[in-house]
């Protein structure tokens, strides 16, 4: 049911325009119906009030919309975005699965020049929540202000960067960041597996 997207392009003044021409997929709806679209395990299913953010880098800065609670029928991502000018954004639609409707569990996440969002829950959070963040060295464990799983794994992947040297680059190649990633799943599903639980 939550939305994750990703824009690169070398036109930050069509950003808009191209979400405009994606705005289908980009649009969802608070509440499903047995008889809409999203038959299957959602079908039925009253989700409440959805939350929403973009980040996105604009004339070197990196800014971010956040907004946790949103009460309309239908979020419309390319609607809310149609101003951006950016040639880099990420956007989340939220479903609440862990953490409270608060901007500080809303994606996505910032820390410096990175942004992070995700789609999915580790099982069993409540009781590796204290482990996965002992993993985070301390001057990054202060910057978690939220209560989801998503930014913590947010943090051991900044961690992995921060091993690599490559924290505070403007630009890091590519294998460098897959290689982050790669860790930062293995850490969360070695600690899940340890305490019985399934894979991230």
């Amino acid at each position: 049911m939550a939305r994750l997207f990703g824009l690169i392009g070398n036109r930050a003044d069509l950003a808009g325009r191209v979400l405009a021409l994606e705005a289908d997929p980009l649009r969802v709806k608070a509440h499903r119906s047995s008889t809409g679209p999203g038959n299957g395990k959602d079908a039925g299913k009253d989700f409440g009030p959805l939350g929403w953010g973009v980040g996105f880098y604009q004339s070197g800065e990196v800014l971010m919309r956040r907004r946790p609670i949103d009460d309309r029928a239908e979020v419309d991502v390319a609607k809310n975005c149609a101003d951006v000018r950016a040639d880099v954004m990420i956007g989340h639609v939220r479903v609440a699965t862990v953490g409270a409707l608060r901007t500080e569990n809303t994606h996505p996440f910032r820390y410096r020049q990175w942004l992070f969002a995700q789609t999915g829950t580790i099982a069993g959070f409540d009781s590796l929540r204290e482990q996965l963040v002992a993993s985070v060295p301390e001057f990054l464990r202060g910057d978690i202000r939220g209560e989801t799983d998503s930014e913590v794994v947010f943090h051991i992947f900044l961690s992995f960067l921060h091993d690599a040297g490559k924290l505070s680059d403007a630009a890091v190649d590519a294998a460098v960041v897959g290689g982050a990633l790669r860790s930062t799943l293995q850490v969360v599903d070695q600690m899940s597996a340890e305490n019985g639980n399934a894979p991230a």
